[in-house]
């Protein structure tokens, strides 16, 4: 087994990956939540209502789109997801 030590440039082009892949992570959990809202916005039985929160995700997540400050883009996840949940309590009430 050869045991090899990572010089320093090593370890920084590691590391440079890494905030890449969490934003990858933030926007691939990003497009899942976006094709949920849409799989659960058909569910809403009013037209009016149901076009009311298309346009409102559709205009959220568009505007959202190119966010790359990490924290923020969780914070809004977080947000989204937890609108999503309600949104999909209310439908199946």
């Amino acid at each position: 087994m050869i045991n090899k030590a990572l010089n320093l440039k090593q370890v920084m082009s590691l590391l440079g990956t890494f905030p890449k892949f969490i934003t990858f992570m933030l926007r691939q959990k990003s497009l899942r939540l976006y094709r949920e809202f849409l799989k659960t916005i058909k569910n809403i039985p009013l037209e009016s209502d149901r076009q009311q929160f298309y346009i409102w995700v559709k205009e959220d997540f568009k505007k959202n789109k190119f966010e790359t400050d990490e924290f923020k883009s969780s914070i809004k996840l977080i947000l989204f997801t937890i609108c999503f949940w309600s949104i999909n309590f209310g439908i199946n009430e």
